[in-house]
């Protein structure tokens, strides 16, 4: 299966699975029936949208999966309270469980980013600069990805959305850096 298959794939069973515990949810907790609502129509209607734009197909879908995913795991929780499997005063849970899918995430799309590497061009000024900076950013997503993912199950829960942040801007910032040429040999002089 191609790549192309894989994101479609990915994000009609995300979308699917985000569908599914919305319907849920009308029946689980039907005072909410407008939540639930919306809940069921954004992502088709986000993706609708987005497939009308002339971007890449391909990458619009894994975003959609991502969103999907985030959305899915918020319903999952409230799914979770509702079939009483976690008690309200319990919400420590949920922002861990979000905590983690977000560096899941994370991690996700920067081991994608390597792989999804444009066409060589030899008459650009620098060929291999930005084949380069694809693989080291995806380098760095994935581990930031991981701190960020580690650190929500294991910090204290009033310390982890603070040092969450961390690796993640950390992350940022040395992605920055390479872009603007700082951290990399300027080639061609003496």
């Amino acid at each position: 299966m191609t790549m192309a298959g894989n994101g479609l794939r990915l994000a009609v069973l995300a979308v699917a699975f985000v569908e599914a515990l919305a319907i849920a949810m009308v029946f689980m907790v039907p005072e909410k029936k407008p939540l639930w609502l919306i809940a069921s129509l954004s992502m088709p209607l986000l993706w609708a949208g987005a497939e009308t734009s002339k971007c890449d197909k391909d990458s619009i879908r894994y975003s959609i999966a991502g969103a999907a995913l985030l959305v899915g795991a918020a319903l999952a929780m409230m799914a979770a309270r509702a079939l009483g499997l976690v008690d309200q005063a319990n919400s420590e849970i949920a922002l861990r469980l979000f905590g983690i899918v977000n560096g899941s995430i994370l991690v996700f799309y920067g081991n994608l980013a390597p792989k999804r590497l444009g066409r060589f061009d030899p008459d650009a000024k620098d060929p291999g600069r930005k084949p380069a900076l694809q693989r080291f950013s995806g380098r760095v997503f994935v581990l930031a990805g991981l701190a960020n993912a580690l650190i929500w199950l294991f910090a204290p829960m009033e310390r982890a959305a603070l040092w969450s942040m961390i690796p993640v801007a950390g992350g940022l910032a040395l992605v920055a850096l390479r872009i603007f040429g700082f951290g990399t040999r300027q080639r061609g002089k003496a």
